[in-house]
Order: C-alpha cells, then sequence, then structure tokens
C-alpha cells in the first residue's frame, strides 16, 4: 500500500504539577492525532519515536519546559530498506518565562526502529518587508469611526447609502483599510463584519498558568470599561487558535487594541495546538484588524525579526512586544497596568510602558515601534 504524506500532531506532558512562582500549574494531558491510514504504522511506534528522541536528545530542555508540542510530517519512504522518513518540529514551552524554544529533528523508521536521527535549529524565515507605520491622520479616522456611535457609518446605513450613494462625503466612503468604500463592500465581508466587531482583543492560550488566565482577564475587563459593554472579546485556552486569532487580525475591521500573553520566540507565538508564525502574519490578507491597531504581544524575544518585520508590514499604529526573555508573573502586571495607563488614565503610550515596566523591575524588557503618542487621538 503507498502511503500519503500526512502530520501527527504531539503533545507531550512534562509533569503533572509544575510551580510557576508561587502558583502551581497544572500540566495538559497527552495529545496525540493520527490517521494510521495516513503512515501506515502504528501510533505507539510514532509516540515510543518521538518521546525517545526528546528524551535523549533533549532531555535538560525538557526538563525546564512546562510544556512539549510539536508536529510531525511523513517525507519520505524506501520500500526497498522497509524505511520510513520524518521530519518532526518540536516546541518547548519554558517553565519560568515566556520562551519558546523550536528543533527541527529528521529520523528514520527501519523495521520499527528509530534511525539516522538529526537535529538542527529550526531557521528563521527572512522577509523582506516595507517598515512603515501609518501615519496619525489615518488612525484618527479609524479610531473616530469607530468611537462615536456606530450609526454614523454603521451596517444599518449600508443599504441607505446604496441607494443613495452620493449623499456619502469621501472621508465616509472609506473603510477601515482605505482601500474600499463601504458602497462596493461585499456581502461576504458585510456579514463578517457582524461577528468580528471588538475594538479591544484579549488572548492567552495558557489556560494552566494562573497568571496569564488573570492576566488576560483583567486586560479584557480594561477594555470593556475602555470601549463600552458588548465591544471587548477574549480567546482563552482551546479557544486561542490560530485561525481564531487570524480572523480577528484579519476581519475585524473595528479592532483598536490587541494583547496576547505566551510563548513565543523571534519566529512567531505559540497558540493552541499550533503557532501563528512570522510568515503567516505576513501573509495576512486582508489586515483589518491589524491595521492602526496598538499591538502588545506578551512573549519572549518577539520584538525581534522575523516575528517583528511581518506585524509592521501589516501597518499597526503600535507595535509592542518582549525583547528578552519574558518572566511568566511579573510580565503580566506590566500588560495590566499599561492598558489601564493609557485607556483610562490617558497617559502617553511610551511613558506607560516605561512605567510600568520599571515598576515590576522589567525596564527595556519590552521594545516599541511606532506610535508613542496618546492612545486616544
Amino acid at each position: 500500500m503507498k502511503l500519503k504524506k500526512g502530520f501527527i500532531s504531539i503533545m507531550l506532558m512534562v509533569g503533572l504539577l509544575l510551580l510557576v512562582g508561587s502558583q502551581a500549574v497544572q500540566a495538559q494531558k497527552v495529545k496525540i492525532k493520527l490517521d494510521e491510514s495516513t503512515f501506515g504504522i502504528s501510533a505507539r511506534t510514532l509516540q515510543s519515536a518521538a518521546n525517545g528522541i526528546i528524551q535523549k536528545r533533549f532531555g535538560s530542555l525538557k526538563a525546564k519546559s512546562w510544556q512539549v508540542q510539536g508536529n510531525m510530517e511523513l517525507v519520505s519512504e524506501d520500500y526497498a530498506k522497509n524505511s520510513l522518513n520524518y521530519k518532526m518540529t518540536v516546541i518547548f514551552l519554558h517553565k519560568k518565562t515566556y520562551t519558546a524554544e523550536v528543533k527541527t529533528v529528521r529520523f528514520s523508521i527501519v523495521n520499527g526502529q528509530t534511525k539516522n536521527v538529526s537535529i538542527t535549529a529550526a531557521p528563521l524565515r527572512k522577509l523582506r518587508v516595507i517598515r512603515k507605520i501609518p501615519v496619525r491622520l489615518s488612525c484618527k479616522m479609524k479610531q473616530g469611526l469607530i468611537i462615536k456611535p456606530i450609526g454614523k457609518i454603521g451596517l444599518d446605513k449600508i443599504r441607505a447609502i446604496r441607494k443613495k450613494p452620493g449623499v456619502v462625503k469621501k472621508t465616509q466612503m472609506r473603510t477601515m483599510d482605505l482601500k474600499k468604500s463601504v458602497v462596493t463592500l461585499r456581502k461576504a465581508e458585510l456579514s463578517l463584519l457582524k461577528w468580528w466587531y471588538a475594538k479591544g482583543l484579549a488572548t492567552t492560550p495558557c489556560d494552566t498558568i494562573p497568571t496569564a488566565v488573570s492576566g488576560t482577564k483583567d486586560v479584557y475587563n480594561t477594555f470593556g470599561t475602555a470601549f463600552g459593554k458588548g465591544y471587548a472579546a477574549m480567546r482563552l485556552g482551546k479557544s486561542c487558535t490560530v485561525n481564531a486569532v487570524s480572523a480577528y487580525l484579519k476581519y475585524d475591521s473595528k479592532l483598536l487594541a490587541w494583547n496576547h500573553i505566551g510563548h513565543g520566540w523571534p519566529g512567531g507565538i505559540v497558540l493552541w495546538g499550533s503557532s501563528l508564525t512570522a510568515a503567516t502574519v505576513q501573509g495576512l490578507k486582508p489586515h483589518r484588524g491589524l491595521w492602526c491597531a496598538v499591538v502588545l504581544i506578551n512573549s519572549c524575544n518577539t520584538f525581534k525579526d522575523p516575528l517583528k518585520a511581518a506585524f509592521l508590514s501589516n501597518k499597526p499604529r503600535t507595535f509592542i512586544a518582549g525583547a528578552i526573555s519574558l518572566p511568566i508573573g511579573p510580565s503580566e502586571k506590566v500588560d495590566m497596568c499599561f492598558w489601564k495607563a493609557v485607556l483610562l488614565k490617558k497617559i502617553r503610550m511610551d511613558r506607560a510602558l516605561a512605567t510600568c515596566s520599571k515598576k515590576y523591575n522589567l525596564t527595556g524588557a519590552f521594545g516599541l515601534a511606532g506610535d508613542g503618542g496618546r492612545f486616544w487621538l
């Protein structure tokens, strides 16, 4: 039987109970997704091979990790030698910081035995982007159209606009990405606008890290206070998937602020079951949510290329992310402090970030690119 190429998702426990600061963190259950007809080999054999490689080659890295995630791909087969060749990408999520380390492993299974193991660090893809931050006037237009009553240019006015296209001013005929007028919005886009309407989005996949959960909920409540009831969204744990988060970044033309807490590396951030990589961010089309939004990524070493370049290519108003390995516990407090300062106290964003970072002994831990002025334009 000829084998088909496919993927297996692996999530390995590194302990039943871990401690983060003074709080207990429950490790997630082992999760393996395998279609045996795709691989032609038992799940037990593949799991044993993955466990053996990780334990033997990455023992010390596994010991300091809260969780190990990865995916396995069948790349080729040699029937003459009864050999199956695999490529496995492994992501180690650290216990004490929001650092994610990515390794690529190539190996073969010959007659049920693991052979020819080779390990490399996952390469960081270089992206050619235009690092141009949108002017404040453009962002003021987006913020102004959203913060004011939606009736001015809302869904309830679209039918009237179509019937009388001459009554709308040029500034009102712009969508959030300034490329299409509301008159020409496709029906599919109109339906999407009904679902993605958040002005503030708080996300974390780390539902077993208490400080990540409490920090995300606190930011979510701050967004609700600042933007109004019903205009804040939260994606926590299983709901924080690549598809869900990408939907907001692409279609939520009302999005003004996004806060994310979780593990990361210079090439991406870890979400539930998968990762939002620099290449994925670079390819977001459309990018109405990211455009002119203030983004804060509480993930280690994400204020570095290629991820930083990918975000800036989508023209956020402000991009803030971890410049070093961010400690679990204190770093979330910086997030909470920052959003209260800029949204409720109306302090300049650069000053708020510096003050909040210093307050929790994390001066210089976050980098800021773009507009550092007041959030409210």
